[in-house]
């Protein structure tokens, strides 16, 4: 099924999405995939690339506020369901709500907290309680419960007139086995921020990541089965809180990768932790190479095989872990990367 079109559909979720946009670009730095963030003591890096796929339907955004606050940065990453139409819209949209959410739970912004999703469900049959509580407080709000009802939001307004949003080159007969099975705007979503020292995890789908507490021990490792059903964000589905959430009080690096990068991985553990120690190295000569995309061209160039999907990685370290002997084995795999070995 076509993933990507330019119709009244589309465009009532960009619609959407600017707003969003807006608000985080009020605030701070965002970035879209390629992209890095150096923050004091902390690097961000992420990368998306098209893999096997025509298009592209995974999305990965970084942000960091603009003024000091207890919420130091924001990373989301969703993969979009391939058979789903408009998914590249799903995880786009899923990804800026996920953040937005986050950053009102933190009082970043002096901007009444329900006004631009009134907006976004300026609709019949919706009201602002649904997605926000009278006491105006989002901190205990899930950052993928909000995702989810903002698919759900634009889901009801395209049962409310199905005519006006059918894609011109679908058919009205696969239009109405879209609708029926709620095949669009699916997407699944993996969101990671750090209040204070703390690193919050949480997630919904078959997406994977690795924290590492500390030097010299294991990371762990979090991989959903691929044995049963992907679950998902999505239009008509019950609304979805989270899959998982974790709390890292200690942490010294992480690792988020959509489904696509799995096989990959799963035959080289030490890629992730050796791009990490690329990113320390190349933090400290200054080079613009991003970490996580030489990982994945890295994948792309020496594992074809294992790669079936759109790829997409989000690596974070903090910067004040790095030791002298890192630092030396990190520069000669940048020297190594660089010159395509």
């Amino acid at each position: 099924m076509a993933t990507s079109q330019n119709s009244r559909l589309s465009e009532r979720v960009q619609a959407s999405i600017l707003l969003l946009q807006e608000e985080l670009q009020g605030a701070g730095a965002l970035e879209s995939a390629p992209a890095q963030l150096a923050l004091d003591g902390l690097t961000l890096a992420t990368a998306t690339d098209v893999g096997s796929k025509r298009t592209n339907q995974d999305c990965a955004l970084l942000f960091a506020p603009r003024h000091p606050s207890r919420l130091r940065w924001i990373a989301a990453v969703a993969d979009g369901v391939s058979s789903s139409l408009n998914s590249e819209a799903a995880s786009s949209l899923a990804c800026h709500a996920a953040m937005v959410a986050i950053k009102r739970s933190y009082r970043l912004s002096s901007h009444d907290p329900k006004s631009t999703w009134s907006r976004i469900f300026d609709f019949r049959g919706t009201t602002r309680q649904e997605f926000f509580p009278e006491d105006n407080s989002l901190a205990p709000l899930s950052p993928v419960a909000i995702a989810s009802r903002a698919i759900r939001g634009v889901g009801r307004c395209v049962l409310l007139r199905p005519d006006h949003f059918r894609p011109e080159s679908v058919t009205e007969s696969t239009w109405k086995r879209v609708l029926r099975d709620g095949r669009y705007l699916q997407t699944t979503l993996m969101v990671a921020w750090q209040v204070d020292d703390q690193l919050r995890i949480e997630g919904v789908g078959d997406g994977g990541f690795s924290v590492a507490i500390s030097a010299g021990h294991d990371p762990l490792v979090y991989q959903p089965s691929s044995d049963r059903p992907v679950e998902c964000l999505g239009p008509h589905r019950c609304p979805v809180d989270r899959a998982y959430r974790m709390n890292f009080d200690r942490w010294e690096s992480l690792s988020v990768h959509t489904d696509g990068v799995t096989p990959g991985l799963a035959t080289n553990p030490n890629l992730v932790s050796q791009s990490l120690r690329l990113s320390a190295a190349l933090r400290s000569d200054r080079s613009r190479i991003n970490p996580a995309h030489a990982t994945l061209t890295w994948l792309l160039h020496n594992k074809p095989d294992l790669i079936d999907d759109n790829i997409t990685l989000l690596l974070a370290e903090r910067t004040s872990q790095c030791s002298t002997h890192r630092y030396h084995r990190a520069k000669h795999l940048a020297s190594r990367i660089r010159h395509g070995r």
